[in-house]
């Protein structure tokens, strides 16, 4: 008898290698994600502390914005730095104008107001540090107190004078007075003017989207992380300043540029309001100036010409003169010196006047050696009692 056949064994499933439970595997990726990201983020900080240093190409210390640039007097003012500007705003010329001359008794103080025209860029390159050195050269003495600032008018001029005039105490005093303080008094300011009961302008306070972009760069310099301040920046600059300014800041530039552009053609009649408040600010500024340093003998207004008031550019259209007519009009009415420096400025720059510009500035900046001719024409045209 044949023997059994063994019993069939029992399917045995063959052994895997183990690859470890879901839940290890997907704490492995966790991990490995959250090393990725850290380690991205750790770059980018990198990043942004090196361009820092080497630019930087998008600047997060800011160390420029302060809390002083903003203004409920005059709108805004530049860095009280101690080393460009004093706590009122003058700008400081130490290391420009040895300190004797600076510190002389005896010398009369004039004091400059105007745009960026007279505030220049620096150092010896504004206008009135050529204006001292012309009286060096004649031997005479005087101390330049230059107040000018970029983008001020009229409107700024008023309650800047109120408050600078008792303690400066100057002789003189010149004021530069330029084609964009028309749209800048009515455009810029005007709506942020704060008049009294007499209608006199007590203060132009700071303009609301410049306060909060202000205000949020401070707040954003003031995280440890270059990574969070970038981020704090950008949000600030690209949408949180926007929904604020609402392009106002565009709208106004325009218009800036849209009247210190105009042809005679265009601007015949369009400007009425505009010039009527720009002559009403310049009266007042005229009774401020003058119930101070007591004549209008002591005071010097000056109007200096943009590129197509020289000549005529190929292609564009020759500028207005309506600035020119307004401070005139109203330093005649107020008996203040005035002084058009077209012609003296045309004949300067010759046929190559366009050299002494800044390139590409649609508002027609001089550059420094155009700003030095412009201010020996001052000096030569200062009233002769000045310089005795």
């Amino acid at each position: 008898m044949a023997s059994p056949l063994p019993a069939a064994k029992a399917d045995v499933p063959v052994e895997t290698r183990s690859t470890g439970s879901l839940p290890h595997r997907k704490r492995s990726l966790g991990l490995k994600l959250l090393f990725l990201v850290v380690f991205t983020l750790v770059l980018l900080e990198i990043m942004l502390r090196v361009q820092q240093k080497m630019g930087p190409f998008y600047d997060l210390e800011m160390v420029d914005v302060t809390l002083t640039s903003l203004s409920d007097d005059f709108n805004h003012s530049p860095p009280r730095d101690g080393i460009r500007y004093d706590e009122n705003g003058l700008k400081l010329y130490t290391g420009v104008i040895p300190p004797e001359a600076l510190q002389d008794a005896k010398a009369p103080k004039i004091l400059f107001m105007g745009d960026s025209f007279m505030q220049g860029v620096g150092g010896q390159d504004d206008a009135a540090w050529p204006i001292w050195d012309a009286y060096r050269q004649a031997g005479l003495a005087i101390i330049p107190v230059n107040a000018a600032y970029s983008s001020y008018s009229p409107a700024l001029f008023i309650p800047q004078a109120r408050k600078l005039l008792p303690i400066v105490q100057p002789k003189y005093v010149v004021v530069d007075i330029d084609h964009t303080d028309v749209p800048d008094d009515y455009y810029r300011y005007e709506a942020l003017v704060e008049r009294d009961d007499k209608g006199q302008i007590v203060r132009v306070k700071a303009t609301p989207a410049n306060r909060y972009h202000t205000e949020n760069l401070i707040a954003a310099r003031s995280h440890a992380l270059y990574l969070v301040r970038f981020l704090h920046k950008t949000y600030v600059v690209r949408w949180g300043f926007r929904s604020i300014d609402q392009g106002r800041a565009v709208q106004v530039q325009q218009q800036v540029e849209a009247f210190v552009n105009a042809s005679p053609e265009q601007a015949a009649g369009k400007y009425d309001k505009e010039i009527a408040l720009f002559e009403r600010n310049l009266r007042e500024l005229a009774d401020v100036l003058i119930g101070s340093v007591g004549s209008g003998d002591k005071v010097l207004w000056v109007c200096h010409p943009h590129q197509n008031h020289i000549a005529q550019v190929p292609g564009e259209p020759a500028h207005h003169r309506l600035v020119f007519d307004a401070v005139s009009k109203v330093a005649g009415e107020k008996g203040i010196h005035y002084y058009d420096a077209t012609p003296d400025i045309a004949k300067a720059f010759g046929s190559k006047y366009q050299d002494y510009y800044l390139k590409g500035d649609v508002i027609h900046h001089f550059n420094r050696a155009g700003l030095k001719i412009y201010a020996r024409c001052i000096y030569d045209h200062l009233p002769p009692e000045w310089k005795k």
